[in-house]
């Protein structure tokens, strides 16, 4: 420090009130480092100046409003953010591991099968069902049903299980509703006997107890609706009901046409190019009092007729041929007394 700043300084100690609190604190510092370069000389430190701490100043008065400020800048426009950082490719899968090998196929050696197959051939034939090539082509097939066994099969082993016991051929199968279902996969086999199996409870038909074993007789006398039936030991009106007659069509060209007026009512004989040498040669038949016979001929031509001993002239007499192709019908009566058929009209 220069002298004249030291003089100032002592001023200021000389004088307190010349110098303000910090200064007063300067000055010491300096003489402390004034006493350092003097040798250890103790130039005195201003303690004494220092004085007590003041009161707290009251408390100023309120300064006055202040004006309005400008109006603020508008601020300028943000800038375009930056653009974001494109993502790293993600890396590629693992390869996955190589599959095991497969096991190599078993051999089937072709008179193993055809051995086999002969064994389910006596199994089937056992138990009744016929056994064909369809049959064994149906052995392809995952479930194999066979009557008396069932059948399944695991890879290329078909296993059998037989119900039941005893050798020899069925002929006949029985079962409780009488019913019986043979599966095989391609054919149905038949059955040549099934018998019928007997009721649990025997029920009663027209009066009459059945119990499924054996046939019964029911008289119709017994039924619950004997006026809607026509019996034929009894003596019955009928009322407006059609009796179709029996017709019989012969185009054989016969000389001795074959007639029973037993089965027919009608005759048609058509293309008759022959003459007809007797109606009676081949008539068979029991006719009854009332009974009708009506009888017509169509010839490529004119035909002649000869009717034979079973017939004779009526109400008018037996004709002797027919008319150029013009069919010609005749009617004849059976006429009890004499038992000949009568002829009563032709045309």
């Amino acid at each position: 420090m220069d002298n004249n700043k030291l003089e100032k300084y002592l001023n200021y100690a000389q004088d307190p009130d010349l110098a303000t609190f910090d200064e007063l604190e300067a000055i010491n510092s300096h003489m402390e480092s004034l006493d350092s370069a003097l040798g250890g000389v103790d130039t005195g430190k201003l303690e004494y100046l220092k004085g007590d701490k003041g009161d707290k100043g009251d408390k100023g008065d309120p300064g006055q409003d202040g004006q309005n400020g400008r109006d603020g800048v508008n601020g300028l426009d943000g800038k375009d953010g930056v653009n974001g950082v494109d993502g790293k490719d993600g890396k590629d899968g693992v390869d996955g591991k190589d599959g095991k090998d497969g096991q190599d196929g078993k051999s089937v050696d072709p008179k193993e099968v055809d051995k086999k197959i002969e064994e389910i051939r006596g199994m089937v034939v056992a138990n009744a069902m016929p056994v064909t090539t369809s049959f064994y082509n149906g052995l392809r097939a995952k479930n194999l049903n066979i009557i008396g066994a069932t059948a399944s099969q695991s890879g290329d082993t078909v296993n059998l299980t037989i119900t039941g016991s005893g050798t020899g051929t069925v002929t006949s199968v029985a079962s409780a509703d009488g019913s019986v279902t043979v599966t095989n996969g391609t054919t149905t086999p038949d059955l040549a006997v099934v018998k019928a199996p007997k009721l649990s409870t025997a029920r009663t038909i027209a009066g009459v107890s059945f119990d499924g074993t054996g046939n019964i007789t029911i008289a119709s006398t017994d039924l619950s609706d004997t006026s809607s039936i026509t019996l034929n030991a009894s003596t019955q009106t009928l009322t407006n009901k059609r009796v179709t007659q029996r017709v019989l069509a012969l185009s054989a060209n016969s000389a001795t046409p074959a007639i029973n007026t037993d089965s027919y009512d009608v005759v048609h004989i058509t293309s008759q190019t022959a003459a007809i040498t007797s109606f009676t040669t081949n008539l068979t038949g029991t006719p009854v009092d009332g009974d009708k016979l009506r009888i017509s001929v169509t010839g490529t031509g004119a035909v002649g007729l000869t009717f034979g001993t079973s017939f004779e002239a009526g109400a008018v007499a037996l004709p002797t041929t027919t008319v150029s192709t013009t069919r010609l019908d005749m009617m004849f009566f059976w006429n009890t007394e004499t038992s000949k058929w009568r002829c009563m009209s032709y045309g």
